[in-house]
């Protein structure tokens, strides 16, 4: 299975915090800014594929080896970009209701990412790069993990101040 291409989890002190608050308002969650980072982070997975741009590292996908080329094109595949040859990869990262697709969102985390199980010796580092080049395809940018991260804040301080806790 491809791990996780990115997991978000609150602290146990935030929990802990939210979990004191629900006392006085049972919807405290950051399931909707989950929700809404899970649609930003297939927009931004579909922007490597078509870039062919890992990240963090920056680097152009290797391009295909000749005869990898020619094996595409003879099995009717010539015109996919590279990792999409039946675009179930792509799919299941780029939408939600993908059978292979990992979204989930609770009040506390979301993770987002890909059942296919060939994919992680695309994107993984670790996984031996002796026959297939590396194709990180599930790590956002630096700039939107950030991103990310305030659309949380964002949202748990408009929850508060809209039970009357002063969040400056």
């Amino acid at each position: 299975m491809t791990k996780p291409a990115i997991s978000i989890e609150l602290s146990q002190e935030t929990k802990r915090l939210m979990a004191l608050l629900r006392f006085h308002a049972d919807t405290l969650s950051v399931k909707n800014s989950m929700n809404l980072i899970g649609r930003q982070y297939r927009q931004e997975v579909k922007g490597i594929f078509k870039r062919q741009n890992p990240r963090p590292k920056g680097l152009k996908w290797a391009k295909l080896k000749p005869k990898t080329v020619r094996e595409k094109k003879r099995l009717g595949f010539g015109s996919k970009g590279i990792l999409e040859r039946t675009g179930t990869l792509l799919g299941s990262m780029t939408q939600k209701n993908h059978a292979e697709n990992i979204s989930e969102t609770s009040h506390f985390s979301g993770l987002f990412g890909s059942k296919v199980k060939y994919g992680i010796f695309h994107d993984d580092e670790e996984s031996s790069r002796s026959v297939l080049p590396l194709r990180n395809f599930s790590i956002p940018s630096e700039k939107t993990q950030r991103v990310f991260l305030r659309i949380i804040d964002e949202d748990i301080k408009a929850q508060l101040e809209r039970i009357g806790v002063d969040v400056t």
